[in-house]
This record gives C-alpha cells, structure tokens and sequence, in this order.
C-alpha cells in the first residue's frame, strides 16, 4: 500500500480549478499517459492509461463530489487498486491550492514495483503540473 499526497497552486479561482478538473472527458489535454477515458454515467469512469508501454484498462466509482470543493473516488472492484481524494482550497480571490491524495492496493508483482511510492508521486506530481500549465494558459478572468 502506498500514501501519497501532493499539491500545487494555481492562479486561478478555485471554482474555475473544479470545474476544470470535473471534466473528465478532458484529462487527455494534460495527462499524456490517459490513453482513453470513457463516463458512462454520472459516477462512473472507465480508464485506459498506458504504463511501461503497455495498456491498463480500469473503472473507478465517484464516491463524493461538492462542487467547487472535493471529489473522492476509488477501484470499482474495491478490493485492489485505489482510492483518492482531490480538494480545491482558495489561497487568495484569484488562486487555489490542490491537493490530491492517493492510496494505492496494488495485485500483484507488476503492480507492487509500479506502485513503488516514489513512481506514483511522480505521476501525481506530473498530472498537477500539467494541470497547472494547462489551467493557468487557457483560463481568462472576466472583464
């Protein structure tokens, strides 16, 4: 099992950083590894992401969600995987700090030496950053 918890600081309102980070449809913009992505309903999302080359299909159950603030999820399959919490918290009228948790179950040998902390915090990391780049170069304050 491994804990890993990081965050990152965006310049703009935390209500825009949510609204963003809820659409799911759109990871693919800043997470290179999220080969596809599929929302069958409101509380299911179906994942392929590629780890060392090879494709890793699987489902995640949205298990909270307040808007502007909190989306926890976790595995569907409950037993192996994962579970996750990302929390939007303002730093000024203008900027937000997210924080994204995540506790991995890994299944078996592949998984255990993939999910090494130090490989998942640099995927978290990763993901962050390139959600902050993204983010910051596409949002516009109103005029």
């Amino acid at each position: 099992m491994a804990d890993i918890t990081v965050a990152i600081d965006v310049e703009v309102p935390c209500r825009v950083a949510y609204d963003q980070w809820s659409r799911f449809e759109e990871w693919p913009d800043f997470m290179p590894d999220l080969k596809g992505l599929e929302r069958p309903n409101d509380v299911h999302l179906r994942w392929i992401i590629t780890v060392d080359g090879r494709p890793v299909p699987f489902d995640d159950v949205i298990t909270q969600q307040v808007p502007g603030d909190r989306i926890a999820w976790r595995t569907a399959d409950g037993d192996t995987g994962h579970t996750g919490l990302v929390t939007f918290r303002p730093t000024g009228e203008s900027s937000c700090r997210i924080t994204f948790q995540l506790t991995t179950f890994p299944e078996g040998a592949a998984e255990q030496f993939g999910d090494q902390p130090g490989v998942e915090k640099g995927r978290a990391v990763r993901i962050l950053r390139n959600f902050k780049k993204h983010i910051e170069s596409t949002w516009r304050p109103p005029v």
